[in-house]
């Protein structure tokens, strides 16, 4: 009788081949923003707003330092709402601000990093997502049944409006903005659109069309500065001296390392601490030409 000949299961250890596999890393960090607003009753008395939630004043911030006459007249009353937890297990962080001429928005941010598929994936999820403005409109219920002693002539019908946001704060090898529309123009009209395949060439171009760069640390922009013959740009982050060295400017560096304190009670040991860091890390580029620390 024969037997059937067993072939041998043999298990090898490759864990060390496995580690020695190189990790690409996510090229693209940032945030998906949904922004839902609300226009709720004709007048939202802020301080007695205020008053009822405790919630705080918000404080106007922007990405460089501006001059003191952009501020709102009257800022909005920010409260933060507990963080959602979706079915996909996705977790958002949100806040809810009321304005005087009695408009809520509230807006949820999605933090995320991957690739351009990745971001294309997302986009077509929430661009097309029709279940999520009734959900934060009964968050908006919620806080405004609280708040109601605070409004005035409340509607009992709801305007509003929806903006889905891609917030990207860093892509690997910090292209231009020229750069990255060559590159990833395709991935960026699909984003726009929430589209999963790619689309025409005519689609493509009506939606880049109307793009804009106008940041300091956009070398076009730089480049026309340099040309209409200024010598420095103000207020540029660390990330910008390169591009200003390659525009041939010199620049007031901006960083919140530096300019974001609270003036009157300033911790001198940590804001000591946090301009060395900054010095040390841009103090030696050509382009430094000085540093923003506030507004007069």
């Amino acid at each position: 009788m024969e037997r059937e000949s067993a072939t041998p299961l043999v298990l090898t250890d490759i864990s060390a081949q496995i580690r020695k596999q190189p990790v690409s890393e996510p090229s693209l960090h940032g945030s998906l923003l949904v922004l839902m607003q609300f226009d709720v009753c004709e007048e939202i008395r802020l301080d007695q707003l205020r008053e009822i939630i405790g919630a705080r004043t918000m404080e106007p911030s922007f990405k460089h330092p501006a001059p003191g006459y952009v501020r709102y007249q009257r800022p909005p009353v920010m409260e933060r709402i507990e963080s959602v937890v979706l079915e996909t297990g996705e977790r958002l962080e949100g806040q809810i601000k009321y304005y005087d001429y009695g408009v809520v928005s509230l807006i949820f941010e999605l933090p995320f990093s991957g690739d351009w598929d990745k971001l294309v994936q997302l986009a077509s999820r929430w661009v097309w997502n029709s279940d999520f403005e009734p959900f934060a409109a009964r968050i908006a219920q919620v806080k405004l049944g609280n708040a109601a002693p605070a409004m005035v002539k409340p509607y009992q019908d709801w305007l509003s409006e929806d903006y889905c946001i891609f917030h990207v704060r860093e892509i690997a090898g910090a292209p231009t903005a020229a750069e990255l529309l060559e590159r990833h123009g395709a991935d960026v009209a699909q984003i726009v659109r929430g589209e999963t395949v790619r689309l025409s060439e005519g689609e493509r171009k009506e939606i880049l069309q109307s793009r804009t760069s106008y940041y300091p640390n956009d070398l076009a922009v730089l480049k026309k500065i340099h040309d209409c013959g200024f010598t420095h740009a103000g207020f540029v982050a660390p990330s910008g001296l390169p591009l200003c060295e390659q525009a041939g400017l010199q620049a007031i560096v901006s960083d919140a390392r530096i300019s974001g304190y609270d003036w009157a009670s300033v911790d001198a040991q940590k804001a000591r601490s946090n301009v060395t860091s900054v010095i040390k890390e841009v103090g030696a580029r050509p382009s430094v030409f000085g540093y923003y620390l506030r507004d007069e």
